[in-house]
């Protein structure tokens, strides 16, 4: 598959199944009261993971830039003088954000058991019914979120001045950086995510097919991912066989 100047539109970051998804992942991530979000700090996060998915060319959907708005407009209420209900109380702007915020993870919470309830239910074998052997899949430990590993190894190649503005830019070939990384990993037993990149300048779209090539490799198991220290380098392992 090659990766044109259009990913945008083909390409989709999938760490988070939508803009209440991000800000609940946001607010647990700070351990923030869910009842007293501080929603300028809220809203400056929420607003530097939109700006980083521009930066990669990645598709940012409506729903997304529609809470943007909605977190802008609650912050620009929280500093004028807030009506008084009949009741006495101060109406709070970010009452109806908040409410919008728990339905979601009790909807979340209640997926997440029938998963769990399903797997359970995988576990027994009706009578009669012969299962073979099979070995114990290796599980794979990544450090941090998708999201945060992905803008932690993008901000190490903007310290390192390593970023490229480019006019046009060229065609990257998905299954290539795949098969580049793993001769790269290969030929030593760890390296850094900077090794990764023989070019002195890269594009925002190069990153990305690299990135993803990660990942795959990642995913069948041919090398991990660790990092020492938060925002420290990034080091890649080739996987030792089982």
């Amino acid at each position: 598959m090659n990766a044109t100047e259009d990913i945008r539109y083909r390409v989709k970051l999938e760490s988070f199944e939508g803009p209440l998804d991000l800000l609940l992942y946001l607010i647990q991530k700070d351990e923030i009261d869910i009842y007293d979000i501080p929603i300028s700090y809220i809203t400056k996060q929420y607003m530097e993971y939109l700006n980083f998915m521009e930066e990669l060319n990645l598709e940012i959907a409506g729903e997304y830039l529609y809470i943007a708005s909605v977190l802008v407009n609650i912050k620009a209420r929280m500093l004028l003088p807030r009506p008084v209900r009949e009741d006495g109380a101060v109406e709070d702007p970010r009452e109806e954000l908040t409410a919008a915020l728990i339905e979601y993870r009790q909807f979340k919470n209640a997926g997440e058991y029938l998963r769990l309830k399903l797997r359970e239910e995988s576990l027994f074998t009706p009578r009669g019914r012969v299962i073979l052997p099979r070995s114990v899949p290796t599980v794979v430990t990544v450090p941090l979120d998708l999201f945060d590993l992905m803008k932690t190894a993008w901000e190490i190649l903007k310290r390192h001045n390593r970023i490229a503005e480019l006019k046009k830019r060229p065609k990257v070939d998905i299954a290539e950086r795949i098969e580049f990384v793993r001769n790269r990993v290969a030929q030593k037993s760890r390296l850094s995510f900077l090794e990764l990149f023989d070019e002195e300048k890269i594009s925002g779209l190069f990153f990305v097919g690299t990135f993803f090539a990660v990942l795959e490799l990642m995913r069948q198991k041919f090398l991990l991912i660790r990092q020492r220290k938060p925002f420290g380098n990034i080091w890649i392992y080739r996987r030792k066989s089982s």
